[in-house]
């Protein structure tokens, strides 16, 4: 069901916000976060400027940007490298590695159904044409995330980035099941992508890691859906936030978890012929090896790793949802939402972001109204599909 008008998770936590070690070093993490995200920027604009010296000014530059989920710098980061962009570029739009079909998802959760037939997931295409700049999802997202996972910040400061700027977005990801991540040919997009790239699911490795069995299906995805958006908003640049093992693999020994670099994003940008700049936040070198590097043919352009960002990590269980224990962590370790919440808003200020912040002692309230800015719209679809 969609979320009711209800009190705030911060209603339930003890007392005044507790202190957290990591507050100390919040100048430095806001000069380092600043520092990272002009250089990524400034390679971006280099690229773009590139090509229209090389007579490619109406395509589309496309930059995969790599990102542990629940590392606080590297989200705001994130959010400063899309600004930069847009400052110098305003044709920009930005795709997010979700399940494109979550407004529908949502449409059939309320009904108390699920999307099961072909028909059923094609559905996602007329709610995305009268959805052309994203607002319709990004507004869904802010109302119906859930308090408590580690996902909140991020959520809910980026869609409100994207919606108060005006860029547009699109969430890109196959539908996946929530008890694992099984993709489905009823979906038509996940349908072409898996004919693509020759993938039978029968076939799969059943030993491998459940979300990297269809890794390179996902990935295909993400990149065709991203180029679809940026052709239909006519974009010279088009931003795809993902995790860190998609931009270029993960160059692992362990075969069940590693990710071939012939399955990452570059790869499926470079088989496409898209211009492409891939981006590193998380500093591993396993996410940009020399060997991929080598495989790829990646040269200095191609790609930028940034490794003078600080990891501050939200430490969640194995559903993602933050931990609420307020005893004081190791520095570098968030456990409990406000401290998440307050680090993150404060790296936002300090780095020209706090427009974006969203006051934690007000969020129910802003995520009631998200909600009933949406509530007409969803009502209209599910009659629509479910007449009866």
């Amino acid at each position: 069901m969609f979320p009711q008008k209800k009190a705030s998770l911060f209603d339930f936590l003890p007392g005044p916000l507790p202190d957290h070690p990591v507050m100390a070093h919040i100048d430095a993490h806001a000069a380092a976060v600043l520092a990272e995200s002009g250089r990524a920027v400034a390679a971006i604009i280099a690229r773009r400027a590139q090509m229209d010296r090389d007579g490619r000014a109406a395509e589309t530059l496309f930059v995969p940007v790599g990102e542990i989920h629940i590392d606080l710098a590297q989200l705001v980061t994130r959010m400063l490298i899309l600004d930069g962009v847009r400052a110098q570029e305003a044709s920009t739009v930005c795709t997010i590695e979700q399940p494109h079909n979550s407004v529908l998802q949502k449409i059939y959760m309320q009904a108390g159904k699920k999307p099961a037939t072909r028909k059923d997931f094609a559905r996602a295409a007329q709610i995305h044409a009268e959805d052309s700049t994203g607002a319709l999802s990004l507004k869904t997202i802010q109302a119906c995330t859930a308090h408590g996972s580690a996902a909140y910040t991020r959520h809910i400061a980026l869609s409100e980035f994207l919606l108060r700027t005006g860029m547009p977005a699109r969430l890109v990801d196959t539908p996946m099941e929530e008890a694992a991540a099984l993709i489905t040919k009823n979906d038509p997009s996940t349908a072409r992508s898996m004919r693509a790239c020759a993938y039978d699911p029968a076939r799969a490795d059943p030993a491998r890691h459940e979300k990297l069995r269809h890794i390179a299906v996902r990935n295909h995805h993400m990149h065709a859906l991203t180029m679809d958006f940026a052709r239909a908003n006519r974009a010279r640049i088009a931003v795809l936030l993902c995790g860190a093992l998609h931009p270029f693999g993960y160059d692992v020994q362990d075969p069940l978890a590693r990710l071939e670099a012939e399955e990452s994003l570059m790869a499926c940008a470079q088989k496409a012929g898209t211009a492409a700049v891939g981006i590193d936040l998380s500093g591993w070198k396993d996410c940009l090896s020399a060997a991929a590097q080598e495989k790829l043919r990646l040269g200095h352009e191609d790609a930028l790793i940034l490794d003078g960002l600080p990891d501050i990590w939200a430490q969640t269980d194995d559903a993602g949802y933050i931990k609420q224990d307020n005893a004081a962590p190791a520095s570098g370790v968030i456990l409990c939402v406000n401290h998440e919440t307050a680090y993150t808003d404060e790296l936002m200020r300090r780095t020209g972001l706090g427009a974006y912040v969203i006051d934690s002692q007000t969020v129910a309230d802003f995520q009631s109204g998200r909600y009933d800015e949406i509530h007409s719209r969803l009502q209209h679809w599910q009659k629509s599909f479910f007449p009866s």
